[in-house]
C-alpha cells in the first residue's frame, strides 16, 4: 500500500474545511503564534486519517502492515501538533485555546463517525466544519484580538463553510440521480447572508462583506435550482475549494482593515479624553496662582500682604485734636 493513502486524506472537501478558516485567520490577524496555531490545526487534521485507519483495524481485530504505518504517521502528526501548540501558548498565552475547548465535543463526534466509516454523513460533516472554523478564532486570539472580533472570524468562516457543505452534498446527489431536496441548502444559504448582514449592522464586519455573501448566495441558489451539471464530483469539490480559498483570503483582508479602523478609532477617542481635561487645568491653575499670591493659600492670609495693609491703615489714621 502506498504511503500517500495512509498519510493523507483523499477528500477535497476536507481540505477546504481546514484551509478556509486558516486563511481567514492568518490574513486577518497574522502573528507568529497564529502561524503556530495554523500548524497545530494542520497536524490535527492530518492525524485524523491515519488514526481512523488504526481505530478501524483495532475494532476489526486485525493487524496489518498498514496498521503500523498508520500508527507511525498518527504519532508523528500528534508530536508535530503538540510542538506547534506549545509554541503558540508560549508566545500568546493559554487563552487562545478557549475556542478549541468549546468545539472539542464536535470534533470528538466527528471522529466517532470516522472510526465507524460514516464520515460522509451530514452530521459528521457539519460537526467537522464547525470544529475547524474555531481555528480562525484561535488565530485571532493569538494575535491579541479581543474575544468578540476573534469570534467574528469563526462566525464568518462558518457562514461560508456550512452552506457550502450542504450545497455540494445536494449537487453530488443530484448528479448521481438521487432525490435531493434543495430546501435545506437554500435555507442555509439565505441564513448565512442574513447572519453576515446582521454582523455588518452592528459594525462587526465591513459592509463589503455583505456584497460578497450576496454573490455567494446567488451562486449557491443557482447551482441548487438550475440545471444539473454533468461533471465529475471531484470537479465540483475542486471548484468549491478554489472559490472558498479566494473568498477566505478576501474576507480576511477586509476584516483585518476593519479591525484596524476600529482600533484606531478607539485609541483616538481614548487619547482625546485627557486632552480635554488638560485644557481646563491651566485656567484653574492661573486662578489659584492669583488667589494664592493675593491672599495666600485658601483659609490663610499672606503675612506680607497683612503688614502692608496694617501700615496703610496707620498712615490713614486721623490726627487727634490738641488738648486744651
Amino acid at each position: 500500500m502506498a504511503l500517500k493513502t495512509v498519510a493523507l486524506p483523499t477528500e477535497h472537501g476536507g481540505w477546504g474545511l481546514l484551509l478556509e478558516p486558516l486563511v481567514v485567520g492568518v490574513a486577518a490577524a497574522p502573528s507568529g503564534a497564529g502561524f503556530a496555531v495554523a500548524g497545530a490545526a494542520l497536524a490535527a487534521f492530518l492525524m485524523r486519517h491515519p488514526l481512523k485507519l488504526v481505530a478501524s483495524d483495532i475494532i476489526a481485530r486485525r493487524r496489518t502492515p498498514r496498521t503500523a504505518r498508520a500508527l507511525a504517521f498518527a504519532v508523528g502528526y500528534a508530536a508535530a501538533g503538540l510542538l506547534c501548540l506549545t509554541a503558540a501558548v508560549r508566545l500568546s498565552g493559554a487563552s487562545l485555546l478557549l475556542p478549541a475547548v468549546i468545539v472539542a465535543p464536535l470534533a470528538l463526534t466527528q471522529l466517532g463517525f470516522d472510526v465507524r466509516n460514516r464520515s460522509r454523513g451530514l452530521v459528521p460533516e457539519i460537526c467537522g466544519s464547525l470544529a475547524l472554523a474555531a481555528s480562525a478564532a484561535c488565530i485571532g486570539l493569538a494575535a491579541g484580538w479581543p474575544p468578540a472580533p476573534a469570534a467574528t472570524l469563526s462566525a464568518v468562516t462558518a457562514a461560508r463553510t456550512l452552506p457550502a457543505v450542504l450545497t455540494v452534498r445536494a449537487q453530488v446527489l443530484r448528479l448521481r440521480g438521487a432525490d435531493a431536496s434543495p430546501v435545506s441548502p437554500s435555507v442555509a444559504q439565505a441564513a448565512a447572508l442574513v447572519a453576515v448582514a446582521a454582523l455588518a449592522v452592528v459594525d462587526a464586519v465591513p459592509v463589503r462583506l455583505v456584497w460578497i455573501w450576496a454573490a455567494l448566495t446567488a451562486r449557491g441558489l443557482w447551482s441548487l435550482h438550475g440545471r444539473v451539471r454533468h461533471v465529475r464530483p471531484q470537479r465540483i469539490g475542486i471548484e468549491e475549494l478554489l472559490v472558498g480559498l479566494m473568498v477566505a483570503l478576501v474576507s480576511g483582508l477586509l476584516l483585518s482593515g476593519h479591525q484596524a479602523r476600529i482600533s484606531a478609532a478607539t485609541i483616538s477617542t481614548t487619547a482625546a479624553r485627557p486632552a480635554r481635561g488638560y485644557a481646563v487645568a491651566p485656567a484653574a491653575s492661573m486662578v489659584n496662582t492669583v488667589t494664592t499670591n493675593a491672599r495666600g493659600p485658601i483659609g490663610h492670609s499672606n503675612p506680607s500682604t497683612m503688614r502692608s495693609r496694617s501700615r496703610s491703615s496707620v498712615n490713614r489714621r486721623p490726627t487727634s485734636a490738641p488738648t486744651r
